[in-house]
């Protein structure tokens, strides 16, 4: 798989200092090409966007309306709610965020 920087906050340089402190750069890969990230940083999901990432609400996927099969997903990103922060005092790249998988 190619690598390709995608900057926080796009290519404003007020909105990357501002998104940077958001946890715009604070995503984790739960897959090849499948990131986890807050939906509070508008100006990084519309990059990802713009560079081809499908985006999609946590939401959504826990109440049927989207799937996402990580072995064959492409680039995605799916949004977790800001809020998240405050119930485990930690982002989804923090080991103390917590996420329910299946067992191997």
């Amino acid at each position: 798989m190619d690598y390709e920087p995608i900057p926080c906050g796009g290519n404003d340089p007020i909105a990357q200092q501002r998104e940077q402190w958001t946890d715009g750069a604070n995503a984790l890969a739960v897959a090849p090409g499948v990131i986890l990230l807050y939906d509070r940083n508008v100006r990084t999901v519309d990059e990802l966007d713009h560079r081809g990432f499908r985006i999609v609400a946590a939401d959504d996927l826990l109440l049927g309306r989207e799937e996402v099969y990580l072995e064959d997903a492409g680039r995605t990103c799916i949004l977790i709610s800001s809020n998240e922060v405050a119930r485990a005092r930690g982002g989804p790249h923090c080991l103390t965020h917590p996420l329910v998988r299946e067992d191997l």
